[in-house]
Parts: C-alpha cells; sequence; structure tokens
C-alpha cells in the first residue's frame, strides 16, 4: 500500500485543528493507521481552557524492537497574513501551504507514508499523538506516557518530528526535549 505524504498532509492540514484538538483531523489519521495494519486506541479528556483534548496511540506489530512516533495535530490560531485559506492546504511555488503545514502536520504524514513503504518483518512500530503540544499540554503528551505506563509499554526509541533550526528550517538536531 502506498500512501502520498503530500496529499495526506494536505488533508490533515484541511482539518481544522486549533489546540485543542479533537475530531476531524483524529478521524482522518485514525481511517489511514487502520489501513495500514495498526490497531489505533483514541481517547479525550479535560475541560475548558486546557482540554477537551484528544489522543491516540497506534501500534503495529509486537515485541522488540519498539520505535514510536511522537507528534501532535493541533496548531495555533492562524492569525492574519494568508496568501491562501490557513486550512486549504495548497501548493504554492512548490511549497504546501497552510497552518500545520510545518508544525507538524507534514511529519506525521511522511511518517505515515513512510511505514505505508515497508515491509514490517519484526518489531514495534507506533505513534503517539495529542491535540495539545500548541497549548497547555496538560492532557496530552503526560496522558500519553500515562497509558503507555499502565499497560507496560516502553518504546526502545521515540523519533519526534517537531521541526526545529538555528539560521535555517531543519539545520539543527535537537535531543531529548518538548517544544
Amino acid at each position: 500500500m502506498s500512501t502520498d505524504p503530500i496529499a495526506l498532509a494536505a488533508a490533515l492540514i484541511n482539518c481544522p485543528s486549533v489546540t485543542p484538538a479533537s475530531g476531524a483531523v483524529f478521524d482522518l489519521l485514525d481511517q489511514e493507521l487502520k489501513a495500514l495494519g495498526f490497531t489505533v486506541h483514541r481517547w479525550v479528556l479535560g475541560e475548558a481552557p486546557d482540554g477537551p483534548t484528544e489522543n491516540m496511540v497506534a501500534i503495529r506489530g509486537e515485541d522488540a524492537p519498539h520505535f514510536g512516533f511522537a507528534g501532535h495535530l493541533d496548531v495555533v490560531p492562524p492569525g492574519d497574513g494568508w496568501s491562501v485559506g490557513p486550512y486549504d492546504g495548497q501548493i504554492v511555488d512548490g511549497r504546501l501551504v497552510g497552518r500545520g503545514a510545518n508544525d507538524m502536520k507534514s511529519a506525521i504524514a511522511a511518517f505515515v507514508a513512510a511505514v505505508a513503504r515497508i515491509e514490517q518483518r519484526k518489531g514495534t512500530l507506533s505513534l503517539l499523538i495529542t491535540g495539545d503540544e500548541e497549548g497547555y499540554a496538560t492532557y496530552g503528551t503526560p496522558r500519553i506516557i500515562d497509558w503507555l505506563n499502565e499497560r507496560s509499554i516502553r518504546p526502545d526509541m521515540i523519533l519526534i518530528g517537531e521541526p526545529t533550526s538555528v539560521d535555517q528550517l531543519g539545520d539543527t538536531i535537537k535531543i531529548g526535549r518538548r517544544g
């Protein structure tokens, strides 16, 4: 099965998901992951102003090694000055434009497209996705960690697709901290 990362990123962008996010954007990712053989677990926690926040843990395979991908589907409010609608997910001058294109719907789409192209013979893959990284982060990542701990699930390594840079996008890799 092949997943087009640009089409998936654009579809995710087309789902408004200002923090705390839930609903349609998670539904779309859920559908993509189930089609790739993932077992998807979703839950919503909290009340305003910190919530309600939706979380997702999707798992495929079993045993070691366990490689996880952590990310978020929420975005900050779009603000002014967009050349296209912030939730239109359009290609402009060869770049995908829309709220969340850089942080971090494209990274999630790229990871999903990558796992769609591999034949997983052993080990475990997981996606740990929250809807509140851009806000209070009260009911997201800490609750995903609780969920994993309650089930004695421990990834051996986790990639966080959060963009980072010093002078130019992607010129730096950072290890071990949120944001």
